[in-house]
């Protein structure tokens, strides 16, 4: 049939098609095949009231009413009816249909369902409904899409009946309930299903609701796994008492007397619901076996399994799991209004509930109110409740044996108030059960019982604290006096307490509390006097094994309260019976006030210190995060690093026209243009040609008078203030208030001024290379410094070829009459000036850079017996690269100032070249050596040559001096960068005539040895503080510079220093204390913020804003005074 009739349905050449009236002319066992793949819309009730079977050879096909859309109509019509005539039985098969739309009314059947659907379809039973059997294999019962109506059971399956018996297989049941109910006998098999709940919507808790008669019912759950069971409406979730997803109970009816009812559930998993299973009232014997209940929760006792049964009742759980459960945590949000938690009670204010609830959280895995429950061979892990029992809860009127059981309490601080383990006021037996303890608080007891007289029976057992925790154990048992006999006691006990405390007053152990217990007799009682004179036989043969534990005082970076923890910034490793701890290098170890652990690590870091990021993550190329190698493909960031590269090589040729522009140019020239009414026009235009004219003023220096122009030493003293200024600065946890953009403005500028790529703090993500790790991150970094190097050295190879190509092709004849250093001769001195002063700043100003990343990679700590390099805990030092840094820091980094201290003099006295000082700058300590034979090679020289004309001359020779003019004009420039801002000494001798330039930075490698081989941040604050003051003082004392401004600049400059200094040794101290700033505090250091903020950003902000605003004014006087010209001209 296809569900289609003609005008003629029921002739004997017109067959009638369509459902309702094929049903109508068949007989009873007939078979209905339907043809058509379209649904069969019959919204007329289509009636059965003979056995048919009904099936599909066309897919699946429809039947119900499409106008009865649940989500439009909050009451479905019924779509089917299957009830015989009185007295009958019928049986109905269906196979491939799927039942939309409405209710199937099912009485008096014996109804099988094989791979058929039921969507937005129920099935419901008469209230007169005698006997139903139903047998579902294959099929899928659930919501198409979320329903809005207000009765959530519009579409549950809800089967009542006096004699029921269902059979469930295969079967996929989502986001419905299913209510099973037999009065008379009512037996239930259920295997190989899936419970499961799809919408995160409010739709009803779901589930399966099965009521037996306890004198004849059965329940048999096998293979079937329920999950997602939960409620999302927080007002139902808080009253749900007894629900679950699994609900079962007995009921008895009058004349009942005989209990047999039973449930078997076997190799099921439940998961993830509002409480997995909940069984009330009697039951002949319960079995639950090789089952799994993980993170099952609920707000009131028992996520897992609530047993309220019969006092005589037997439940045997056999090789169960429970893992992850929670009883009384709210889960919800906070609706103001409607629903308000306040951590102990929830107060409910709308038209379904009104009033106060309070969470009864007990026994997060099992609550036992009554009933005889035995456990063997059960693993409780992590399971956690508010209140009491956070594993097993047992009332007064229950009982528990644990036979070979293994209890672990939860590893996330979630206690309950008492019994984090055990909680019970029944009676207990222990058999060879091992408890462990992975947390504990010392207040809350692990194991409490408080029951009759000798309610505690303890045959075996191991009970285990944490690391650092001590067992304290509290047992009470009474005596029982033997009428005419004596006194008996036994190893039962009354009360038992078990807790885990821990050495307190800023101590720690490595010890575990422990004690191992084993009554070696079955005797569990005996005699301790009896009244007929006769000596008692004391027998009570056990085995007691007890571990204390050890104290120590807690170390430098722990945190001793409850289990030993680093602190911020710290990692700690087991050394010598005891904890070390050692300082990590910032954002690599825990940065939370309240670490888990003694070794924790930033995200997806590991390794000593935190060294290396995991498998499969990159170090971040200007943070220390860990980012996956599959985004390591920022290559744009290459080609970026190599123009700011250019950028910065730009600045270093243009640095002095740039400072001259600013400095003398701008204001000149607007007070030009004011006054042209008084000034003559050729002192105008003047001014203009010597300000179009190249900076260096070295070119006509030996046949005119010089120039003065501006000194390098500002610009020296600013750079130097900002890159050692950020060495003093420190990042802690306990007094950070800087915001988020401030911090990474600051990172900003460091990077700008030290000359190094950390400037793009704000891409905290960029990744380039797979598979980074922190050494090679150092040295692709400090790639920058030569970067620059070679840029200056390739710009000077292609200018001096450049020059010998024009001369020897352009002009060769000229060339040949010409002779080299003639008024004729073209030369480039002024470009070649440039490159002397452009390589003089970049070795100053990168020199920190090298030299912080050179003692980097040398700097070792120790952890253990061993030294590991701290930016790499994982690098064990003294391997044969580290040789080749040692040697690179010895023979350039460290005698760099040397070369800075004694070179200038050299050039001076013509006792060096200027190429032999730049080989000098890249290889100081061969080119000292080097320099001292020459200067000794001279100085003899000089010697002979005196004394030869003290011989040819009556009189001595007069003592010339050098003549600054008769010296190159690269020479020139080279001094007046590194000598020039400063006093000339009038010493004749070489020592005498020491350059400061070389003195700065000596004093500058004191501070950078210290704050990279000092990793304790308040020793090395003190010793970096030092350091300025002597700085300071001897400033003070020297005032090296010519220049007042310059003297009282560098002043400035030591004096910032140190009171960043002193600020950040507020901060240190607070870190060394583990103390956040409170109160008083609290705004002492937002003012310390402010003052280090002023000093170390606003300043340099605002000064930058002044040189910007100081060259567009010299730009915009400068156009306007050449237009000037220009029309003057014409």
């Amino acid at each position: 049939m296809n569900g289609t009739d003609d005008e003629r349905c029921g002739a004997p050449d017109a067959p009638c098609n369509s459902l309702s009236k094929t049903i109508q002319r068949s007989e009873d066992g007939d078979t209905i095949v339907l043809t058509s793949g379209e649904m069969f819309t019959d919204c007329n009730n289509i009636f059965i009231d003979k056995s048919l079977n009904i099936v599909s050879n066309a897919g699946f096909v429809s039947i119900g009413c499409p106008h009865s859309n649940a989500i439009h109509s909050a009451l479905p019509s019924t779509i089917m009816t299957i009830e015989p005539k009185y007295g009958h039985f019928l049986d109905i098969y269906f196979r491939g249909i799927q039942f939309t739309n409405g209710y199937v009314i099912i009485t008096n059947t014996a109804l099988v369902l094989s791979s058929c659907h039921l969507r937005d379809a129920a099935f419901r039973s008469r209230v007169n409904c005698e006997r139903l059997d139903l047998l579902i294999d294959g099929c899928s019962i659930g919501l198409s899409k979320p329903i809005f109506v207000d009765d959530l059971t519009t579409f549950d399956t809800s089967l009542v009946c006096r004699h029921l018996t269902a059979n469930i297989t295969n079967t996929t049941t989502n986001d419905i309930n299913v209510n099973l109910h037999g009065s008379g006998s009512c037996n239930v098999a259920i295997a190989g299903c899936i419970f499961r709940k799809l919408y995160a919507l409010e739709t009803g808790l779901g589930g399966i609701n099965i009521s037996v008669s306890q004198s004849n019912g059965s329940v048999i759950v096998r293979n079937s796994l329920f999950e997602n069971f939960l409620h999302y409406d927080p007002v139902l979730s808080s009253i749900n008492i007894e629900s679950s997803v699994l609900r079962i109970e007995s009921v008895q009816y009058p004349g009942e007397n005989r209990i047999s009812a039973t449930i078997d559930i076997t190799d099921s998993v439940f998961r993830d619901n509002e409480r997995a299973v909940s069984v009330s009232r009697s039951f002949r014997n319960i079995t639950i076996s090789r089952c799994r209940f993980e993170r099952n929760t609920v707000m009131h006792a028992a996520a897992a399994v609530r047993l309220a049964i019969g006092v005589n009742d037997h439940v045997v759980f056999t090789d169960v799991t429970f893992d992850g459960n929670s009883a009384g945590h709210n889960r919800h949000l906070s609706v103001p209004g409607k629903f308000e938690y306040d951590g102990f009670q929830i107060q409910i204010r709308e038209k379904r509930v009104n009033g106060i609830i309070s969470l009864v959280g007990k026994g997060g895995a099992v609550r036992i109110h009554r009933g005889r429950v035995r456990f063997v061979n059960c693993t409780f892990i992590n399971n956690t409740a508010s209140l009491l029992g956070g594993t097993i809860f047992v009332a007064k009127n229950g009982s528990v044996q644990l036979v070979n059981c293994r209890f672990v309490n939860t590893d996330i601080g979630k206690h309950a108030m008492q019994g984090d383990l055990l909680y019970s006021s029944g009676s207990v037996l222990v058999v060879n059960s091992t408890f462990l303890t992975r947390t504990a608080k010392d207040h809350v007891s692990i194991l409490r019982h408080s029951g009759h007289p000798w309610s505690m029976d303890v045959r075996s057992l191991w009970f285990e604290c944490p690391v650092g925790y001590r067992l304290l154990i509290v047992n009470a048992t009474s005596h029982r006096i033997e009428p005419k006999v004596g006194l008996l006691r036994s190893n039962k006990l009354d009360q038992l307490y078990y807790y885990c405390q821990t050495c307190g007053n800023n101590q720690y152990s490595l010890n575990k509390g422990f004690v191992n217990f084993t009554v070696l007799t079955n005797v569990d009682h005996f005699y301790t006097l009896l009244i007929n004179g006769v000596q008692p036989f004391d027998s009570h043969p056990v085995h007691y094994e007890f571990g204390n534990i050890t104290c120590h005082g807690c170390p430098y970076g722990g945190d001793c309260e409850g289990d030993i923890k680093a602190v911020a910034n710290f990692w700690g490793y087991r050394h010598r019976n005891g904890i070390t701890f050692q300082h990590c290098p910032q954002e690599y170890c825990c940065t939370s006030t309240r670490c888990s652990g003694i070794d924790d690590c930033a995200p997806h870091r590991h390794g000593t210190l935190c060294g290396r990021c995991m498998a499969g993550y990159s170090e971040s190329l200007f943070s220390s995060v860990c980012v996956p190698n599959y985004k390591c493909r920022s290559y744009w960031i290459v080609v970026a690093l190599a123009v700011i590269g250019i950028v910065y090589t730009m600045f270093l040729l243009s640095q002095k026209e740039l400072r001259d522009f600013v400095a003398s140019g701008s204001w000149e020239l607007i007070g030009c243009q004011r006054r042209k009414k008084d000034k003559p026009k050729k002192e105008c235009q003047e001014m203009i040609a010597v300000m179009n004219e190249p900076s260096s003023n070295i070119e006509t220096i030996a046949d005119t008078k010089p120039v003065v122009t501006r000194s390098a030493g500002t610009l020296i003293i600013l750079f130097y203030y900002f890159q050692d200024s950020f060495l003093l600065h420190m990042d802690t946890i306990y007094t950070r208030t800087a915001s988020k953009f401030v911090n990474r403005l600051k990172n900003f500028l460091v990077g700008l001024f030290w000359f190094r790529l950390d400037f793009f703090q704000f891409l905290e993500g960029i990744c380039i290379f797979p598979n980074l790790q922190p050494v090679e991150k150092l040295l692709f970094k400090v790639l920058f410094v030569p970067y620059v190097i070679l840029l200056l050295g390739a710009i000077f190879a292609v200018d001096k070829t450049w020059r010998a190509i024009r001369m020897s092709i352009l002009c060769p004849q000229r060339a040949r009459t010409q002779k080299k250093g003639s008024d004729d001769y073209p030369s480039n001195s002024s470009f070649s000036c440039r490159l002397a002063s452009g390589f003089t700043l970049a070795m100053l100003f990168t020199y920190q850079k090298m030299a912080t990343a050179t003692f980097a990679l040398l700097n070792c700590v120790p952890i253990g017996n061993v030294s590991v390099l701290h930016i790499d805990g994982s690098i064990v030092c003294f391997e044969g690269w580290q040789y080749g840094v040692m040697l690179f820091a010895g023979l350039c980094v460290g005698p760099f100032s040397l070369i800075l201290m004694i070179g200038p003099p050299l050039l001076r006295n013509k006792t060096i070249s200027v190429f032999h000082f730049c080989v000098g700058c890249l290889f100081p300590l061969p080119s000292l050596l080097y320099w001292c034979y020459r200067h000794l090679v001279r100085k003899q020289k000089d010697h002979n040559t005196r004394r030869a004309r003290i011989t040819q001359s009556s009189q001595p020779p007069a003592a010339n001096a050098p003549n600054i003019y008769d010296l190159k004009p690269e020479t020139v420039t080279i001094l007046e960068i590194l000598q020039g801002p400063f006093k000339d000494s009038s010493s004749q001798g070489l020592l005498g005539q020491l350059c400061w330039a070389g003195v700065l930075v000596a004093r500058r490698l004191i501070l950078f040895i210290c704050y990279t081989f000092i990793n304790d941040v308040l020793v090395r604050m003190l010793s970096m503080i030092c350091v300025c003051f002597i700085i300071l003082m001897h400033h003070m004392h020297v005032h090296p510079y010519k220049n007042n401004k310059d003297n009282l600049a560098g002043a400035f400059s030591a004096s910032a220093l140190l009171v960043v200094g002193v600020i950040n040794l507020i901060r240190a101290c607070f870190e060394a204390a583990e103390y956040i700033p409170q109160g008083p505090y609290k705004i002492l250091m937002a003012m310390c913020e402010y003052i280090e903020n002023t000093l170390l950003l606003w300043l340099p902000l605002a000064g930058v804003c002044v040189i910007l605003i100081s060259i567009l004014l010299r730009m915009a006087a400068f156009i306007g005074t050449k237009r000037q010209v220009r029309q003057q001209t014409r």
